[in-house]
């Protein structure tokens, strides 16, 4: 009984002493030397277990899954050959898996591996910079690193934006996102990689402005920054960039302007975004027929990448276009009522970030397609072939996703 009643008093004030900071301590240190990992950062809580299967939003898993199944279709359809669309198919399905995985985490996990990530692509970022190339080589397979670094831009600034929340809207927050904005920004232009470098500008302004940012200092830095551009446009033969980028550039303006071009440029630099527009408006309302585009044979580079849209106007025609278009516009409209819903304000920030992402890209694509800004080489999401594309715009689906089980819990009181 003495026993018993001394191992009671033991362990009581065992139980005591863990309750104090240094007890507190102790326990903490203990927990992160047997787990190697601050494992309560990223296993889910006992509401999230509850939740791991249960169905995010159908809506968007519906979306997703038509968009891509389109795109695969039409990707066959563009011309490429066997082992291009047997490869297109495994990055689809190695980027369904992902996304599947990626939707049952907990959004914590997300914020708690976005610094290690960031600073791993501010340094991929540099040595491409440094190489002037997009594109990174490893084992013989090409991969875009830009593609996956823009979902780990918008997660590092829907993490700041939320862990400082106190300084939302102060000059000093405003300047440090800014600068972030244009430090990477810079570095993908440095690659050679003009849209991409509009893509990470926009979605840092875009970001900035949702997450509450001195208003003031964002629409100065905006048209300063448009002011630039238009400068920058008018006098591109003085511009140091690259000269295919300034030849682009001088193309588009002739194609506003009207104006008509030399033999050389037609099959030169100008030949892209004519034949595009060529195959554009042969394909009147509904088309000339799946498969049937002539664009597609020698006429049309990158027919199955960043020009797949004028092959979708010339085979399905206007219609049909308008169509993809608008599925298109759902799932935005979808991520933004997921970021709308979300309990956490990170996770709002995210699926907002990753949703306008996704509608940005769309938008720079069918707009080079259709001659509305100069050629950048930027493909449509979950249509153009390429695995880093389809991979990573399948990821940034799935964090959305798994955004939505926020609001889910809430509807289920979980």
């Amino acid at each position: 009984m003495n026993e018993t009643t001394n191992g009671q008093t033991v362990t009581s004030s065992l139980d005591e002493w863990k309750k104090t900071p240094a007890g507190r301590i102790y326990v903490d240190e203990r927990n992160q030397i047997l787990s190697g990992i601050k494992l309560n950062k990223v296993w889910p809580t006992e509401d999230e277990k509850k939740t791991i299967f249960m169905l995010p939003s159908t809506v968007f898993i519906v979306l997703t899954i038509i968009l891509l199944t389109f795109g695969l279709i039409m990707c066959y359809s563009a011309g490429m050959s066997g082992d291009e669309i047997k490869d297109q198919l495994f990055f689809a399905a190695a980027g369904l898996v992902l996304m599947v995985l990626i939707s049952i985490c907990p959004v914590r996990a997300f914020k708690y591996f976005t610094a290690i990530v960031m600073v791993v692509s501010f340094f991929v970022l540099l040595y491409m910079a440094a190489k002037r190339t997009r594109w990174l080589y490893i084992a013989g397979h090409s991969i875009q690193p830009s593609d996956f670094i823009k979902v780990a831009v918008v997660s590092w600034y829907a993490y700041v934006m939320d862990k400082y929340k106190k300084f939302s809207g102060s000059t000093k927050m405003f300047w440090i996102l800014a600068f972030f904005t244009v430090v990477f920004s810079v570095l993908v232009l440095a690659e050679s990689h003009l849209s991409g470098a509009i893509l990470f500008f926009l979605i840092g302004a875009a970001m900035m402005t949702v997450g509450g940012q001195n208003k003031k200092w964002l629409v100065f830095s905006l048209v300063a920054i448009a002011v630039i551009a238009v400068f920058a446009v008018s006098y591109i033969e003085k511009i140091p960039i690259s000269a295919y980028q300034k030849e682009r550039i001088v193309i588009w303006k002739q194609i506003m302007s009207n104006k008509e071009f030399t033999y050389a440029q037609r099959i030169g630099n100008a030949r892209q975004s004519l034949q595009s527009l060529y195959g554009i408006s042969t394909g009147g309302l509904f088309g000339k027929g799946f498969g049937l585009s002539a664009q597609k044979y020698s006429n049309l580079s990158e027919a199955s990448n960043d020009f797949i849209f004028s092959i979708i106007a010339e085979e399905l025609g206007f219609i049909p276009s308008i169509l993809i278009m608008l599925l298109f516009g759902f799932l935005v409209a979808e991520g933004f009522r997921i970021a709308k819903n979300s309990r956490t304000y990170y996770g709002s920030l995210l699926a907002f970030g990753l949703s306008f992402q996704i509608a940005l890209q769309t938008i720079l694509n069918i707009a080079v397609a259709t001659a509305a800004m100069p050629n950048t080489g930027i493909g449509l999401p979950f249509f153009s072939a390429g695995g880093s594309s389809m991979i990573s715009i399948l990821v940034a689906c799935g964090m959305v996703l798994a955004v939505s089980k926020d609001s889910v819990r809430e509807k289920k009181n979980v």
